[in-house]
């Protein structure tokens, strides 16, 4: 499927033009099953890709679009990327088989254990087809491994300490994340709900934003 917007931030992106309002223009926008975020790992972009992901861009696969890590590691993208795509919320938990066997065989391909080791200890390691695997027991030996992690896992600890919604949060959290909040608040103070011939604006109650924000995945601004 062809997405105009994205199409052209992908094509600025590989002339060394893409810039901040052709982002935007992408935003989620699913182009040939990626999205920005997607395109930028797959071109081994750290820039474009740190630019899409402060735009609000989800690290995380979009209607059917293909996850961003898996094209990372795919890609063999430097492990910068994907630490990238971690700090601003990346997960593979809730993955069906196919994916999960994928994330798998990525995975083992790397060999690099304190890489494998922080992917499955901050995003997930859903459980594959086949769990009796040489592939699956590398991987689950190098996420029990004595290897250190990116500093990214310790910053996203120190976040999840953090109550959500206070200042300390919000100066910690990505800037993905923060724009994603913002958008999310706007739409609570401008509820739309139509009946009838007429459209009336409602706020939604505090309670919603809320529990909306504590069911947040960490991220942080590294």
């Amino acid at each position: 499927m062809v997405h105009p917007p994205t199409a052209a931030a992908v094509a600025a992106m590989d002339a060394g033009e893409l810039g901040a309002e052709l982002v935007a223009a992408a935003g989620n926008g699913k182009h040939f099953e990626k999205t920005m975020v997607g395109w930028a790992a797959l071109r081994n972009d750290a820039q474009a890709c740190a630019l899409a992901l402060q735009a609000g861009i989800s690290p995380n696969a979009v209607a059917g679009s293909l996850s961003p890590l898996l094209v990372a590691l795919s890609a063999n993208a430097p492990p910068l990327i994907c630490y990238a795509l971690v700090a601003a919320g990346a997960t593979m938990e809730g993955s069906d088989r196919e994916t999960a066997d994928e994330w798998v065989r990525l995975l083992c391909s790397t060999r690099d254990v304190p890489l494998i080791k922080t992917l499955t200890r901050m995003c997930g390691l859903p459980r594959p087809t086949e769990t009796r695997c040489l592939m699956y027991r590398y991987v689950l030996d190098s996420m029990n491994s004595v290897a250190v992690m990116a500093d990214v896992a310790n910053a996203l600890t120190v976040v999840r300490a953090l109550k959500p919604a206070t200042e300390p949060w919000w100066r910690r959290i990505h800037p993905g994340q923060r724009a994603r909040v913002w958008a999310f608040l706007h739409c609570m103070a401008c509820g739309r709900i139509q009946g009838g011939r007429h459209t009336t604006y409602r706020a939604l109650p505090p309670e919603i934003g809320w529990l909306v924000l504590h069911f947040l995945r960490p991220t942080v601004d590294l």
